[in-house]
């Protein structure tokens, strides 16, 4: 027997951990907590931790399933849809991934040190009581996965969303609690949980479902959710977890704030969770202005992840939604900045190089190790042409560095995870080795121009050159691969 369902007029209908819920196949599914939900109603655990079921706010006699049905939804995506339809409530029953957290939980979490914890040296010497709240906050940074597992998470995220646009679909309700990754460091699967408003922008348009905090400021005045309006709140959602602020929650939220009397306003939270207020590093108006002083390191003043937050949240990119990035201008410089940031050895903190001496910006320490991969374009006529920069901490002698194809083909959303080759080094040697077969590989300087096929090994050396031709194709040819260890 079905038990009643409890109401809660703030949120809708919410479920009692315990409750058991049927499906139309007569499958019965007990309720342990809700773990996410948007405008349209909540998502919940099941005892069985690969379903999830979903209630909607609104009886609408499933028609949102009917729906998504029929949509061109790209297979293989990951976006966890319905696999049934609730027999008493209105919403389905989903797939779920074990050992998934959302957004929410896993980045804005608050972390405290354990008992005789070991902690680096250089987060160590802020464990006082005057810098508490700074220890706190660079603490759980850390824990939670740094700069890097931040980029990851949302490059993974924006490859999801550049998807579902490529085949015209709007996602609409973006916000960190409905987007969940792997709960474990080592692996990062990210997933979409909340399907229930995806549909073509012809639709879409006509509707404004929204969670407050992450909406553009045209679906709050009721114009409906779009392309742009979903790359708005991606955009706002990684600034927030990169970045620790929210983008409009600058110095006139402030207790110290001189306000004047004329400007004061008792909803400068609401304003600023709009999108009303300036945002914090706008570079027109500094009247919010806020540097938490973080920003200029994990970011940097003019860098293009710095040009791409200055194109969604400045008053041109709010009023004129045309200008702002796509999803697919996002991945593409979180992928840049992914392939350039360091995690140091010292401090543990990451950082991308913009120095000869390779200082890290957050300790100082210049004991890092690093290998740095660049690849060029060559010309007939001598002239080449940059493709791409990666670099990768060497954490021990005997590291082994797996090389992305995507330093000689640039970046695609569908080779993500696809090895170039692998470098190892060991006692004072550097091992090429693992090629892709879709590639031929030379040393640059082998005057036999013997190819390279199981691996090669050189000795002593800080900086190699390897020449690469993709077979069959007439446009991966002539690329000057240059090694270098710094």
């Amino acid at each position: 027997m079905i038990r009643k369902k409890k109401m809660d007029k703030k949120s809708g209908n919410l479920l009692a951990s315990g409750e058991k819920i049927l499906d139309l196949n007569g499958n019965e599914h007990i309720v342990i907590t809700c773990i996410g939900g948007g405008g349209q109603g909540n998502i919940y655990s099941t005892k069985d931790p690969s379903i999830a079921v979903k209630i909607n706010k609104k009886d609408d006699n499933n028609e949102l399933f009917k729906v998504l049905l029929r949509l061109p939804i790209p297979k293989n995506i990951n976006i966890t849809l319905p696999i049934a339809i609730l027999k008493e409530e209105s919403g389905y029953v989903m797939s779920f991934l074990e050992k998934m957290i959302s957004f929410e939980k896993v980045f804005g979490r608050n972390l405290l040190s354990q008992k005789d914890e070991v902690i680096n040296p250089w987060l160590k010497l802020l464990d006082t009581e005057e810098n508490q709240d700074l220890f706190n906050d660079f603490y759980s940074y850390q824990k939670t996965g740094g700069k890097r597992r931040r980029l990851l998470a949302y490059l993974k995220s924006g490859i999801i969303m550049a998807r579902l646009h490529t085949t015209g679909l709007v996602y609409c309700d973006f916000s960190t609690s409905n987007v969940f990754i792997s709960q474990n460091k080592e692996y990062n699967n990210v997933y979409f949980i909340d399907a229930d408003n995806l549909n073509f922008q012809e639709y879409t348009k006509k509707q404004g479902y929204y969670t407050p905090g992450f909406a553009a400021p045209e679906v709050i005045s009721g114009g409906g959710c779009t392309y742009y309006s979903d790359n708005y709140s991606l955009i706002l959602s990684f600034f927030w977890n990169l970045i620790g602020i929210h983008p409009f929650k600058g110095k006139r939220l402030d207790e110290d704030y001189d306000f004047d009397m004329e400007e004061f306003d008792d909803n400068l939270e609401e304003k600023a969770l709009n999108g009303i207020l300036p945002w914090i590093r706008d570079k027109e108006d500094s009247s919010n202005y806020k540097d938490n002083g973080t920003y200029s390191l994990l970011v940097r003043e003019n860098s293009e992840l710095d040009i791409l937050f200055d194109r969604t949240f400045s008053k041109k990119g709010k009023e004129k939604k045309l200008t702002r990035p796509t999803s697919f201008e996002l991945t593409y410089e979180i992928i840049k900045e992914l392939d350039r940031t360091i995690k140091c050895k010292n401090c543990e903190m990451e950082y991308v190089i913009e120095n000869k001496e390779n200082i890290c910006p957050w300790c100082d320490s210049t004991q890092n190790k690093i290998l740095k991969v660049n690849t060029f374009k060559l010309y007939p006529n001598g002239k080449k042409n940059k493709i791409w920069n990666f670099m990768k901490e060497i954490k021990i002698d005997k590291d082994e560095i797996p090389i992305p194809v995507r330093i000689v083909e640039d970046f695609l959303i569908d080779r993500l995870e696809e090895e170039l080759f692998k470098i190892k080094f060991a006692d004072e040697a550097m091992i090429i080795c693992y090629f892709n077969e879709e590639f031929e590989f030379k040393l640059a300087d082998d005057k036999n121009e013997k190819k390279l096929y199981e691996k090669v090994k050189i000795e002593k050396k800080k900086n190699i050159q390897l020449f690469c031709d993709k077979k069959n194709s007439p446009f991966v040819k002539n690329i000057l691969i240059e090694v270098e260890v710094i």
